[in-house]
């Protein structure tokens, strides 16, 4: 019960004063703002200060943590680009090779692709069959008859 009376004595106490206050400032502007009240241990604030440490020290390994986070999906990245490229120089290697290749060779007869010898039922799925993989391949070059040709 003491207690209770000292904080509403020092509650009165402190509504006075801010009354006081306010009624010698009548008429210039706002009231002046009450001081909050003075740190009673000394504790408080080592626990104050070791709270804020902790903060700091959250969000420096949370940067640490994100930071780790970048490198290694930068290292990913990288890797895939490797793998990538790779795939990429095959693919041109394979190209230049079926360049190099005599495509000029004969046609096969049939429904047989001339590259991968690759048989299909109709020539409607060797056609399919050679737009998607790009084995076409040439006609070798017709020979010009011998003889005299027709006047039109």
């Amino acid at each position: 019960d003491d207690e209770s009376k000292s904080e509403s004595q020092s509650d009165e106490d402190d509504f006075l004063a801010r009354f006081a206050a306010r009624k010698s400032n009548a008429g210039q502007g706002y009231p002046a703002r009450a001081d909050p009240p003075p740190v009673e241990n000394e504790e408080d604030s080592d626990g104050e200060e070791e709270a804020t440490d902790d903060i700091r020290g959250r969000r420096a390994q949370k940067r640490e943590q994100q930071m780790a986070a970048a490198l290694q999906r930068r290292q990913e990245r990288e890797n895939v680009q490797e793998l990538v490229n790779g795939v990429k120089k095959a693919q041109r290697a394979s190209k230049q090779e079926a360049k190099e290749a005599d495509l000029t060779g004969p046609i096969p007869e049939g429904n047989t692709c001339g590259v991968c010898k690759e048989d299909f039922t109709s020539r409607s799925a060797l056609f399919k069959h050679i737009k998607a993989t790009g084995h076409a391949m040439l006609k070798p070059a017709p020979e010009e008859a011998k003889g005299r040709r027709k006047k039109r």
